[in-house]
């Protein structure tokens, strides 16, 4: 059976003559795959990405975000309260997805940006998401301060491309 790590190394060039039977021993283990590919910018601009979403996420489903209570009283002189619960999206209707979608969209640009090195993106994108924070300031812009913070540190963990020959 072939080693599933294999399917790791599909997308680049294989170096072996044409025609060559593959070596399953050769086969670089899942420890070589991650610490020749990963670098700790794209990490962090990963784990900025994932927390973009979770509060994106937890922002829009969670029926917690806003809570209330209602007060009756009956006509006998019994008072009934009952505490209420809704979602971003129950509150607001469905528009507000696309208000969650724009800080996703910039961890999503920085790790995109972490990836391929560019370091002016990955920064104008962590910086444009701590804008947001700051302009949606206490409603749900804390929510996404850890992930902007995770960009900032990707910015600062990534180094410049090697120079073209």
């Amino acid at each position: 059976m072939p080693d599933p790590w294999l399917l790791l190394s599909v997308s680049r060039r294989d170096p072996r003559p044409e025609g060559q039977k593959a070596d399953w021993g050769s086969v670089p283990s899942p420890a070589d795959c991650v610490s020749r590919r990963a670098r700790p910018s794209v990490w962090a601009a990963a784990v900025g990405l994932a927390l973009a979403v979770a509060a994106g996420a937890w922002l829009a489903l969670d029926p917690g975000f806003y809570r209330g209570a209602s007060t009756a009283v009956s006509s006998s002189g019994v008072q009934t309260t009952v505490a209420t619960g809704a979602s971003l999206i129950e509150e607001n209707g469905g528009r507000v997805v696309g208000l969650l979608c724009v800080p996703v969209a910039l961890a999503a640009l920085g790790l995109y940006s972490a990836v391929r090195q560019r370091r002016v993106l990955l920064w104008a994108s962590g910086l444009v998401l701590i804008g947001c924070v700051v302009v949606s300031g206490f409603t749900i812009g804390m929510f996404y301060v850890p992930a902007a913070l995770a960009l900032l540190v990707a910015s600062g963990l990534a180094r410049a491309p090697a120079p073209r020959p």
